[in-house]
């Protein structure tokens, strides 16, 4: 079963993703970003890349490491499959990420994410568990 799962929205898509730890969400946020734009079993680790976000509370620090990966594949055009936190406090973090540049013949971009947006953005837990809510904007 994925790690995370599509939930009912008027607009755009929203997924929940959950995990036992902050880092394990992020994580698996970050993997479910790129699942959704091109399938992350088609990304290969290729070469890494050290990604910085920051923030004023877990949230926001939480888009800003979603929008930085996401602009590393619109700005830069690298996916990536492999995340491992550096550093992780509740306003700043650091991860190596490991992926591969988009390449049309072997990717093709399942959905395209336009922007990651704040939107109902909720972390919780629940049941000794993390989970967040996000929407993207498609």
């Amino acid at each position: 079963m994925a790690p995370y799962r599509f939930v009912d929205h008027t607009a755009d898509l929203r997924i929940e993703v959950e995990a036992d730890t902050l880092a394990g969400l992020f994580i698996e946020a970050a993997a479910a970003l790129f699942d959704i734009t091109a399938g992350i079993e088609s990304i290969g680790i290729k070469e890494f890349r050290v990604v910085r976000a920051s923030g004023d509370d877990a949230g926001e620090l939480f888009v800003d490491w979603l929008r930085e990966l996401l602009y590393r594949f619109t700005g830069e055009g690298m996916l990536f499959s492999d995340f491992e936190i550096l550093m992780l406090s509740e306003t700043e973090m650091q991860a190596r990420c490991g992926g591969e540049p988009y390449d049309g013949r072997r990717h093709e971009v399942k959905c395209e994410i336009k922007a990651v947006t704040y939107h109902g953005l909720e972390i919780s837990r629940s049941a000794g568990k993390l989970r967040v809510s996000v929407v993207f904007d498609i």
